[in-house]
């Protein structure tokens, strides 16, 4: 009867540890964004951009699963708002699924690019009807200013305003100012300076004017849908605190 007992022991506690040992695996967060480099570049490349190395380095130090993914950017907003992705990369305010649940890891700024030998300049809103202007489907230029208002109104004439969509529409938008089908593309200053140097594009392309008056936030966005982004956004906040204490913030950055 005792080995009996002992059989009947060892059977229940091994389905016991069967059945919860799904409960003990890692949590997967999935980060989503359209590539924006060097805030968050090539999902298979070996640099993926600081604000993913943060994230990775604070999340997986806690247990998690990181996935990163590149995702076309009015397909990104959609998943992290409806819970099918966890976090945002590099947003703006406009676009966070709920300003309560972001946190601001950049700044932004907006820069006029144009090919080598163009004598536009960027003096006030009337100046773009001169020019065929590249932009990105769902992106906000200044913060809903008279920029993004011209876009608004303008976005189905594509004499004015030509919109790009997909998870690399960056690199779309500089080849389209390369071969001539733009005249004038609007991007983050870091963002198309970085391509430029990463392409080789120096001889063909160049900052012809920065947004003097817009300075915004980059952020990461949590997903609303899930009970689980107010505890997540505490420990990226905590991680930040910690690791600039210990100084290792800035070789990440």
């Amino acid at each position: 009867m005792l080995k009996r007992w002992r059989g009947r022991l060892a059977c229940g506690l091994g389905g016991l540890l069967l059945s919860i040992s799904p409960l003990v695996q890692a949590e997967r967060l999935l980060l989503v964004g359209d590539e924006f480099c060097p805030y968050n570049c090539d999902d298979k490349g070996t640099h993926q951009g600081y604000m993913i190395d943060l994230l990775r380095h604070i999340y997986s130090g806690l247990g998690y699963e990181v996935e990163y993914r590149l995702v076309p950017w009015s397909r990104s907003i959609q998943m992290v708002s409806s819970g099918a992705a966890d976090i945002l990369i590099a947003n703006t305010p406009e676009n966070s699924p709920d300003p309560r649940l972001s946190t601001v890891l950049g700044m932004d700024s907006t820069c006029f690019f144009a090919r080598q030998g163009s004598t536009w300049q960027f003096n006030d809103i009337d100046d773009l009807k001169a020019v065929r202007l590249g932009v990105i489907q769902d992106y906000h230029y200044d913060g809903k200013g008279p920029l993004d208002a011209y876009i608004r109104a303008n976005i189905r004439d594509t004499s004015r305003v030509v919109s790009s969509k997909g998870a690399r529409a960056l690199h779309t938008n500089f080849k389209m100012l390369q071969a001539g089908r733009l005249d004038v593309l609007l991007e983050n200053c870091n963002v198309g300076s970085w391509l430029i140097k990463d392409q080789r594009l120096s001889d063909e392309v160049f900052i012809v004017g920065r947004l003097p008056t817009y300075h915004g936030d980059l952020q990461v966005s949590f997903s609303p849908h899930d009970p689980r982004s107010g505890t997540r956004q505490q420990q990226l906040i905590d991680g930040m605190l910690q690791l600039r204490a210990r100084n290792e913030l800035q070789p990440i950055l």
